[in-house]
C-alpha cells in the first residue's frame, strides 16, 4: 500500500492546558482544524503520515508530547532549526516508502526544510498562496489520498480473495 507523508506548520493558536499534551492536541490552527474535522467526518487514512514543524521543539510526530509554549517561527529560527529537522525528516522518511509529499508551511517555515526534496525520491507537493488557498489545497489532497487509500485497500482485498 502507497503511503503519503503531510508536513505542517506549528499553530499560534494552541490548547493553553499546563500539562503536556500530544502536539496535534496542542495546536488548534486552522490547519489542525481541517485534519480533525476530516477525521470526525471519516476514518483518517492509515495511508497518510504526519510530521509537524515546530517553533520550539524543531521536527515533531503527532504523538510527541509537548508544553504549551508562545515562540513564533522567524526566518532565523528556521534557519537554526534548519540542521536537526532536516535530520528529523531523513530518519522519518527513510523509515517508509513515500509515494507523495505535502508540505503545508508558511514562509517562515520554509528555510527549516529548504533542501528537505533532495533527501526523498518522490513528488514533494508544497501548498501556495494566501492561508486560505494552503488550507483549500491540503484539504483536497486529504480527500484525493482518502480515496486512492480507499481504492487500494479493496484492490488489496479483491487480490487477497482471490
Amino acid at each position: 500500500m502507497s503511503r503519503y507523508l503531510l508536513i505542517l506548520g506549528c499553530s499560534q493558536k494552541k490548547n493553553p492546558s499546563p500539562l503536556p499534551m500530544k502536539a496535534m492536541d496542542r495546536y488548534t490552527g486552522v490547519n489542525f482544524g481541517v485534519i480533525k474535522k476530516f477525521s470526525a467526518e471519516r476514518p483518517f487514512p492509515p495511508t497518510i503520515d504526519i510530521c509537524i514543524i515546530s517553533a520550539q521543539y524543531g521536527f515533531l510526530h503527532p504523538d510527541d508530547l509537548i508544553q504549551d509554549y508562545d515562540l513564533r517561527m522567524t526566518p532565523q529560527r528556521a534557519r537554526e532549526l534548519h540542521g536537526d529537522i532536516l535530520t528529523g525528516l531523513r530518519s522519518f522518511t527513510s523509515r517508509r516508502h513515500y509515494r507523495e509529499i505535502f508540505v503545508n508551511l508558511g514562509k517562515d517555515y520554509l528555510p527549516a526544510v529548504e533542501g528537505f526534496e533532495d533527501l526523498v525520491t518522490c513528488p514533494v507537493q508544497y501548498a501556495g498562496g494566501r492561508i486560505g488557498e494552503k488550507m483549500s489545497a491540503m484539504k483536497q489532497w486529504l480527500h484525493h489520498i482518502a480515496l486512492v487509500s480507499k481504492d487500494q485497500t479493496t484492490l488489496e482485498r479483491f487480490i487477497s480473495q482471490t
